[in-house]
Formats: C-alpha cells, structure tokens, sequence
C-alpha cells in the first residue's frame, strides 16, 4: 500500500518512503518539481531507448491536468484544485500513483536502474527501486529523494509506475483510470481508494451467486446424466470477478444439451468454470455495471459507480439485505482483516483508523450489520495481535536497518 515501499540506496542501505505534508510543503512547488523530474526522465528514455514513455503529443497535457496519475495523486497534481480544498481533506500523501504505457515497463526499469543515486534535477534525486529486475509486474515501485526550500532535510516520496493500457486519445483508457482511482468524494469522507476496489470484488460476487447451481467438471460431458460428474466445491458458485488490472470477467457458463434445453443435475442448473487464460473482460463502466446489476444505468448511476460513497447507495437501490450482508462479510472477513495487505507498515492504528472508517460508513447506510459487531472486535482483536509480525517486525526479524 501507499508509502510502505523499502528499498536499497546506491551503498546498500535500505531506504523507507516518508509522507509529504503539504501544510508545511509547498503543494504547488512540490508537483512542478516533480512534474519537471518525469518530464526529464522521459527525456532520457527517449535519449537512451529512441522513444519517450509517453506519447509526445499527449505527454505535458496529461502530466499537468493530473491525467497520468492514479488514485488521489490525479488531485494533487490537478490544477484546478485549489490547495486549499486539497490541503483540508488530504493533507499528507503516501506515494504517487503515476501511470505509464505497460509495454514500457522493462525499458523504464532499466532506465531507473541506470541512473541510481543521480540527481535527476536540482530537487529530485533517484534512489533505487525495490526489486532487481522487472519480471512479469504490473508496476514499478521507486523511491525518489526531494529537497526544497521549505523542508529541513530531503524527504524520501514514493512513485509507483502503473503499466497499464494507453488508448488512441493518447492517456490511460477508460478501465485504466477505473481500476485505479480514487474519488474526491471518498477522499472528503475519509475513504481510500483502495476500500472502492474491495467493494467492488465483494459487490461482484455477492450479485452473480448462485445457489441453485452445481459446477461440472472441465472434461465432464453433459449427458448422459449418470455420465456427468459434478466438481467439488466448498461455498456457492459466483459467475463474476473483479480484477483492477484486467476488469470483470465470467467465471462460469451455464451448459445446455444440444436441443437447447439446460443441463440439470439433481433439480439444479450446471455450469462449467471458464479458465482465466480465456477469459474476456469488461473494461467499461457501462458494461460492468449492466453484467453486475442486470440492467442498463439510469441518471447518474455510473458517477455512483466510481465511489465507494456511491456503491453503498447502488447496493441499496439494486440488492436485498442477504446480498448486502455478503458484500459486508467479504469486505471485513477476507479484504480488511484477512490476509490482505496492511496500510500502514509501521503504525497500526494508521492502518485501524482508515479500516474502521470504511466500517462505520458501511453500518450506517445498512444499520442492519450491526448484528456482525461481534465478529468484527474478534477480526480486529487477532488480526492486531499479528499486525507487528506481518510488517515492520519483519524488518527487524530480516536484521534490516532502515532509514527514514
């Protein structure tokens, strides 16, 4: 998660990524010097590999409207968003979300690798990137040092380069901006980015199950009935997922005998699972929503969409209360209190504020929840108790000395 990126310097000594605090930072100097650093990184790119990173025509219109960025970091480098609304709901940043076209990962890696330890203008300064070689990644996570007049000493920001699709407007397609944002109307409410993804994983799954189905296996044929085996499963077959790099996908199709008639098995419809490598996927917001919903949107259903505020209100117009007491429970079982990734690498209660906040939003649109009170001090209690263990502790454990 933001700002929890561990790295090693050019002598070998791990570096961890600081919080820039724009109630004493500069928030326009800060992104101008930043917005100069990439445009002078894409300027070497270009020098070393013969191509830029970005599309040249597209490249300062997409920097400096905040375009190319993801998540909050589209706010902070938005030019029309004064600093003082910026500053009230967001004061502190974690890192910056900064997207780049995928097929120049390796070429941006390797470009980084390069220029380790180097001033890449008078007030950043590249300090490496936390893994040896890109593999098969979707991002680069990196650390840069910043000075400024009005800091003390150079504080260390985190960039992730996010590889996703650029379309023919020359910018990240529309599913690229989806599968990464983070609303201005959550930030106002103190919800992450992160928490609109997690919804929609649970949102996704809650609408497609289906109980009155059994899952075939791959090679079974489908008939004659004694003939059909019937794969073994332990929770109810849900025919959507939500991924935030590829979309929304079928996980199953239902199976029909050549006459046109369904396949049943012991009163039930049959499927059979659909592999990921042939999956296809919705990417737009139009086409997610009809498949999760099963209805075309009306008014100002898709800006609902892009919120986890707004999801809440679609859960409430479109789902009964079995459906949205699923999407609760996936949402505080297996995302906030599972084996999920924990904000915050140091600080705990970082890590509760933000989680419990989503949880409070949650139980106030649908007071019903607060039957699963229980459940969740017993979810906080055991997944604090290990919280040290998970994150910062393994630093320790590691023998790993980090500098701020």
């Amino acid at each position: 998660m933001g700002g929890n990126v561990l790295v090693k310097d050019v002598e070998g000594k791990y570096q961890k990524a600081g919080k820039p605090d724009f109630r004493s930072i500069s928030r326009a100097e800060f992104t101008r010097h930043f917005l100069d650093a990439l445009k002078k990184l894409d300027d070497m790119h270009n020098k070393v590999f013969g191509e830029p990173i970005w599309p040249s025509k597209t490249r300062d219109s997409l920097l400096s409207s905040g375009q190319a960025f993801n998540g909050s970091s589209e706010h902070l480098f938005n030019k029309q968003m004064s600093d003082e609304e910026f500053v009230e709901y967001k004061p502190t940043v974690g890192d910056i979300d900064l997207t780049v076209p995928h097929e120049k990962l390796k070429t941006i890696f390797d470009l980084l690798a390069k220029v380790q330890g180097r001033s890449i203008t008078p007030n950043v300064t590249y300090i490496g990137q936390n893994k040896e070689d890109q593999g098969e990644g979707h991002q680069i996570n990196s650390l840069f040092s910043y000075k400024s007049k009005n800091l003390d000493s150079p504080i260390n920001v985190q960039i992730d380069f996010e590889g996703v699709e650029y379309g023919k407007t020359g910018g990240p397609d529309e599913f690229s901006k989806f599968g990464h944002s983070s609303s201005w109307e959550d930030i106002k409410s103190g919800i992450k980015g992160v928490f609109h993804k997690y919804i929609l994983r649970g949102l996704a799954k809650a609408a497609s199950t289906q109980i009155d189905a059994v899952v075939l296996t791959p090679k079974s044929p489908l008939e004659p009935p004694e003939a059909i085996k019937v794969a073994k499963r332990t929770s109810p077959l849900s025919l959507l997922s939500f991924s935030v790099d590829r979309g929304l996908r079928a996980n199953a199709e239902q199976q029909f005998l050549p006459d046109g008639s369904p396949v049943i098995v012991n009163g039930m419809r049959a499927f059979k699972e659909i592999p990921t490598s042939s999956s296809t996927y919705a990417r737009t917001k139009k086409e997610i929503f009809s498949l999760i919903f099963g209805e075309e949107p009306v008014g100002n259903e898709l800006q609902l969409l892009d919120s986890f505020v707004g999801i809440l209100q679609l859960m409430s117009d479109h789902l009964d209360d079995s459906q949205i007491d699923s999407v609760f429970l996936d949402f505080v079982n297996d995302k906030l209190f599972g084996q999920g990734q924990a904000l915050d690498a140091y600080n705990p209660e970082v890590d509760r504020s933000a989680k419990m906040g989503a949880v409070s939003l949650f139980m106030q649109k649908f007071p019903f929840l607060q039957s699963h009170q229980d459940l969740l001090e017993k979810l906080q209690s055991d997944y604090y108790k290990k919280y040290k263990v998970r994150v910062a502790e393994t630093f320790r454990r590691r023998g790993i000395k980090i500098n701020a």
